[in-house]
């Protein structure tokens, strides 16, 4: 049997604490909702790595993201397996990967300690002297060298207290150094991290800058911090500075109103004004302008017509002009004035204006407006231009349910095939292949214009996948003639995943619950013994009692894989002192067949085990050991229906003709306590 994944292993998101439990089951990761760890990343991609179980270790696989899978800070092409304290990274997302060692609880007999000789001990003093020397001397290395000290981390844009408006755009930028072991930086608005800087050598580097435009989408206070990580696994102190972010205020815009006012024009006047003369000249007029209103021209009245008017058509059109065969369009008019009636042809009628119809010609239609009044009557046309139709057939789904599969279960695999061209389309065939497999296929009689089909693929994988690429395709043999054949197929990965693991809880079997002895004598319906008696026979020997259990395995599939057990059994009395006289419970794994008779005494053992000791009456032996695991799968593996044990003492005699046993509670509940042996096996089919 394979090692098992130990217990209490995890992943721990390491900005948030979430803790996600590893299993025999893959786990994936991205930004998609159908995976087991859901990140609002923007820099991970919807399927960016899965862990699973593989060779008795996880294994971690880049999905072939554009950012990459990280271990360690170093970027994976190929699967890697994990260890406790690995530090994972998938886009700015950053996981500590943790893995105890599992500890067995039932081991065989340890072996007795080695002598040491006196070189030995002069070897191992040393030793231990050289490791203290190499420990001083890491020491001195290490406070005289940057892996001691903090890294100092900048905020260097924005300003402490800036003034922002939201929609626009700014550099955010923080800057590491101060050591030379720098491994990565990461910078957070609103305690949120948003950008990271990682140093490309793997024993850091003595400068990190991180740089990312931004924009605040929302007013208020904002914190903007960064922090720096080193090699020699100290942390800076966190920097950061607080701005205001403000909505954009409306600019006020001055308009002008230009206000009227009479002018006065300066008209000029010819006004003579005498001047003295000397006797001998001659007069002569001087000119001198004089301010005059200029008048406003008075309208001339328009003679009024007498004559009504004809009616007058605002608007006719079509929205849209042009269809396709079997659509429709919406003939719209404005307001009609100086009418008593307006209809429209192609039996549509009498209508009220504005308004508007919905008309579905079948082919190229002219629509005529006719609007009478007084004034005579007015017309007003619009075409409508129905254009043939295309089929365009195309696959938008492939779904599974249960999702993910399942392997070697029936799961059913919906493909969603739709028509998205303008007529409607004939018999064609389909089909749906996993991976590389014989594909599934079907026909469908045909599908209107606009309509959708949902067929149905019963699939049952035989292995599990971390990522099988599937496909779905219409029209396999050309039989509809499309607009697009471009657009006939759709590939869709999934993973498919192993059965869901299986809880059973199984009681002994009474039939075959009991002892045998080395006198040939036992029972099955008292209780469960072991242990040693009084003399018997000739020559003497000490009486051997030897306790058997039995649990049905036939309702376990022969190939299952155990991952849990637990086997219980209740110690009812003690007499004598057994456990000081005969040692530990020896806990053997046999095959005494369908009845217990006095072979199942010496049946050969086909393992064993020896139980830490319950010295008292009333007290419960509980094994969880993968050991007893591993004991159940070779059970289903060879073919037994039944898993079966043997109880004795490591020494099984003591030679002083005293009762020194132990009495178990067996499957009939001959004591009445309840307390009967279960056996709680939990596999994957």
């Amino acid at each position: 049997m394979s090692t098992r994944p130990a217990r209490g292993a995890s992943l721990v998101i390491r900005h948030t604490g979430q803790v996600f439990p590893l299993s025999r089951s893959p786990l994936t990761i991205g930004r998609d909702e159908e995976n087991t760890i859901v990140l609002a990343d923007p820099e991970a991609a919807d399927q960016h790595a899965m862990i699973y179980w593989q060779a008795g270790r996880y294994v971690i696989q880049d999905m072939g993201g554009a950012g990459g899978t990280y271990v360690n800070e170093r970027r994976i092409s190929s699967p890697q397996p994990l260890r406790d304290g690995y530090v994972l990274r998938t886009g700015n997302t950053l996981f500590d990967v943790r893995i105890p060692v599992a500890a067995g609880e039932a081991a065989g007999p340890a072996a007795p300690p080695a002598r040491r000789s006196g070189l030995g001990i002069i070897v191992a003093l040393l030793l231990g002297a050289i490791l203290v020397l190499a420990v001083v001397i890491a020491a001195i290395l290490l406070l005289t060298s940057d892996r001691g000290r903090e890294p100092i981390v900048v905020i260097e844009s924005p300003a402490e207290g800036a003034q922002l408006i939201t929609g626009q755009e700014v550099v955010l930028r923080a800057s590491a150094g101060n050591v030379d072991d720098i491994l990565r930086l990461e910078l957070m608005v609103d305690n949120v991290m948003v950008g990271m800087s990682t140093s490309p050598d793997a024993e850091g580097t003595d400068l990190l800058v991180v740089n990312l435009p931004w924009t605040f989408g929302q007013a208020g206070a904002h914190s903007i911090s960064a922090v720096a990580y080193t090699a020699g696994g100290q942390v800076s102190e966190p920097s950061s500075v607080g701005v205001l972010v403000a909505d954009e205020a409306a600019q006020a815009t001055a308009t002008e109103t230009a206000t009227a006012e009479p002018t006065t024009e300066a008209t000029p006047t010819q006004t003579a004004t005498p001047e003295p003369t000397l006797p001998g000249d001659t007069a002569t007029p001087t000119l001198t302008p004089t301010a005059t209103e200029t008048p406003t021209p008075t309208p001339t009245p328009t003679p009024t017509d007498t004559q009504v008017p004809p009616p007058q058509i605002a608007s006719f059109a079509a929205n849209p002009a042009t269809i396709i065969a079997g659509g429709c369009t919406d003939l719209e008019w404005g307001a009609v004035t100086n009418a008593t009636g307006v209809s429209i042809d192609q039996g549509i009628g009498g209508v009220a204006t504005p308004g508007s119809v919905n008309v579905c010609p079948a082919s190229t239609t002219t629509y005529v407006m006719t609007a009478t009044g007084p004034g005579g009557t007015s017309t007003a046309s619009v075409s409508v231009t129905v254009e043939p139709g295309v089929v365009d057939l195309t696959v938008t789904a492939i779904e599974f349910v249960p999702a993910p599969p399942v392997q070697g279960s029936d799961n059913e695999v919906r493909i969603t095939i739709q028509n998205i061209g303008t007529a409607a389309a004939g018999a064609f065939d389909w089909e749906w292949q996993p991976g590389t497999a014989t594909p599934y296929g079907g026909s469908l009689p045909g599908l209107n214009a606009g309509d959708s089909q949902v067929v149905t693929v019963v699939w049952n994988p035989a292995s599990w996948y971390g990522n099988l690429p599937t496909r779905a395709r219409v029209d396999i043999g050309g039989a509809v003639d499309e607009g697009d054949e471009g657009n006939n197929e759709l590939q869709v990965n999934t993973q498919v995943v192993p059965p869901a693991d299986v809880t059973v809880t199984l009681g002994s079997q009474a039939a075959l619950d009991g002892f045998r002895a080395n006198n040939g004598g036992g029972n099955t319906g008292v209780d469960i013994r072991l242990g040693n008696g009084s003399f018997f026979g000739s020559p003497p020997a000490e009486l051997v009692i030897r306790g058997f259990m039995s649990f049905d395995l036939s309702g376990i599939p022969a190939g299952a894989d155990v991952t849990d057990i637990e086997l219980r059994f209740y110690q009812v009395n003690v007499t004598g002192s057994p456990y000081s006289k005969l040692g530990n419970l020896l806990f053997k794994h046999v095959d005494f067949g369908s009845s217990l008779n006095n072979a199942a005494f010496d049946a050969p053992e086909l393992a064993s085990a020896t139980l830490s000791p319950h010295t008292g009456a009333g007290q419960w032996y509980i094994i969880t050991a993968n050991t007893v695991a591993d004991w159940i799968e070779a059970d289903l593996a060879a073919g037994r229906s039944r898993f079966q044990v043997r109880l004795q003492f490591s020494s099984e005699t003591d030679g002083d003709g005293m009762q020194d046993t132990a009495s178990i509670e067996p499957a009939e509940n001959y004591f009445g306590t309840g307390n009967v042996p279960q056996l709680t096996i939990t596999y994957s089919p």
